[in-house]
């Protein structure tokens, strides 16, 4: 955008005296002029939707104006500032004052349903102050229903034995079995029941196991580590021990204080080993 300068100062030429050829005005000083303000009226934008070219700059209106002055990008940015920091982010945040609406909360009514946030249960989970009822399900079960009101149940929570095991306070009976064993059927004690196993090859014994040893030159090998009151039970079921022996091998104890292992060689023979301590070993 240019400016106008006038070149050629007409008013002097009026001092001038008459005859000086400097007094008159040549068409060339009248180009000239006009070339001037021909440039710098094509360069200057109308005041009628003027087109700006380059950055024009323009003075910042005070914060809050509300008028036909023009907005410059200051004004602009400040303004939207001012309003982001006074709205709610998506990312969300706590409001400073109530909050009243004439629509929905995710699809709730709050004004309607009447129910403040502090009064609900939260999803993590916490404790009723009252009874709970329902005209649904919880996680699928009708227990309104469902084997009638729970406080009809004979069986409750309190008087059930827990799945990490516990103590039963009176006698138990049973029509299936535990762990496989029909109890009912074979009149064992589960803690004082050995049950005979034929061993025809070479095995290491678990504290009350009862092996009937079954081929001659084999070793069954005691616990390591016993317990002292820790049993095994060893029997010749063939009855040819005295000419083919096995051995009980003593596994790092002792046996009837001794630190060698036991040859069995008594035909039909059955002993039981006990650990009584470290310097006995297994008594037999």
């Amino acid at each position: 955008m240019s400016n106008y300068s006038k070149t050629t100062n007409f008013a002097s030429k009026d001092a001038l005296a008459s005859g000086n050829p400097l007094k008159t005005i040549k068409g060339t000083e009248f180009n000239v002029e006009f070339d001037a303000l021909q440039v710098a009226s094509a360069t200057k934008a109308n005041i009628a939707a003027p087109t700006f070219t380059g950055v024009p700059a323009a003075p910042t209106a005070n914060a809050g104006t509300n008028t036909t002055q023009i907005a410059t990008t200051a004004f602009a940015n400040a303004a939207a500032t001012a309003a982001s920091a006074a709205a709610m982010p998506k990312s969300g945040g706590a409001f400073t004052g109530a909050v009243t609406t004439n629509s929905t909360f995710d699809g709730r009514d709050v004004a309607a349903d009447g129910i403040l946030a502090t009064n609900a249960m939260p999803k993590s989970g916490g404790a009723f102050s009252g009874a709970v009822t329902t005209n649904s399900t919880f996680d699928g079960v009708d227990i309104a229903t469902r084997d009638g009101v729970l406080t009809s149940t004979t069986a409750t929570a309190a008087a059930a034995m827990p799945k990490s095991g516990g103590a039963f306070s009176g006698a138990l009976t049973t029509n299936s079995t535990f762990d496989g064993r029909n109890v009912s059927l074979d009149g064992a004690k589960l803690d004082k029941a050995a049950i005979p196993l034929i061993t025809g090859t070479s095995v290491t014994a678990v504290n009350a196991g009862y092996h009937v040893v079954s081929a001659g030159g084999i070793t069954v090998t005691l616990p390591a580590n016993p317990s002292a009151g820790n049993y095994v039970i060893i029997k010749d079921g063939t009855g040819v021990a005295a000419d083919t022996t096995f051995t009980v091998a003593r596994n790092g104890s002792k046996i009837a204080s001794l630190a060698s292992d036991l040859v069995f060689d008594k035909n039909f023979a059955e002993i039981v080993m006990t650990y009584v301590n470290s310097t006995i070993g297994w008594s037999v």
